[in-house]
């Protein structure tokens, strides 16, 4: 016995390391076990929200189409009963800006939070410039200075942008493809302009200048 005892004092500290090892690994072990349940249960609850989200996105673009038509149709109206080169002013200030629908960006913004890296740029692309639109608009009603048609068509073209690029979301929307493309192209203005009753006839200037903006395909 007292050898016993005099080899287990000798051997006390090892024993004792060894323990709390095997302690401080049980513990890990506990813990990155309850980390990647963490992890499991916010990736579904994300997958969930996103799910969701997507479901409701033809919804959403619909309605952001929608307040592209009504913007767009105001900005032609100005333009089409303005006389020469300047735009009414006063026109302009009575004007009722259509209002951005803030509960559709919402629902963009949780489908940014689990979409593929190249959706979510382009969703997040969408949403900042309907914004800066958004933005433009209220400027150009409490500017002060002198309103041209070639300034109005700017105007036009931003709207025309939101428009395609909703257009170019619905097959993702519509789950026919997890990408979204996200370069607007000639063809894409085009189709926009057409679908918002914009045509060379009236606005030839307007259709040129997309011609020299942006990229047609090579087999155009």
């Amino acid at each position: 016995m007292p050898e016993l005892i005099s080899c287990l004092a000798k051997w006390q500290t090892l024993i004792s390391g060894s323990l709390a090892v095997l302690a401080a690994t049980g513990g890990s072990a506990i813990l990155i076990y309850q980390i990647r349940q963490a992890k499991s249960f916010e990736s579904d609850r994300l997958d969930r929200r996103h799910k969701a989200a997507r479901a409701l996105l033809p919804l959403v673009l619909s309605a952001l189409i929608d307040y592209s038509r009504s913007a767009a149709a105001d900005l032609k109206n100005f333009h089409l009963a303005s006389h020469g080169n300047v735009v009414d002013r006063n026109a302009l200030n009575a004007w009722q800006i259509p209002p951005v629908p803030h509960d559709e960006i919402r629902t963009l913004t949780d489908v940014v939070e689990a979409a593929s890296n190249e959706v979510a740029t382009a969703i997040a692309d969408l949403i900042g410039d309907i914004q800066v639109q958004a933005a433009r608009l209220r400027g150009l009603q409490s500017e002060t200075r002198v309103t041209s048609k070639t300034d109005l068509e700017e105007y036009i073209l931003d709207v025309a942008e939101i428009y395609a690029q909703c257009e170019n979301m619905f097959d993702y929307a519509r789950r026919e493809t997890d990408i979204v493309r996200p370069e607007i192209k000639y063809e894409d203005m085009r189709r926009s302009l057409r679908l918002m009753n914009f045509y060379d006839a009236q606005f030839g200037e307007l259709m040129e200048t997309v011609a020299r903006r942006y990229p047609q395909n090579q087999s155009a």
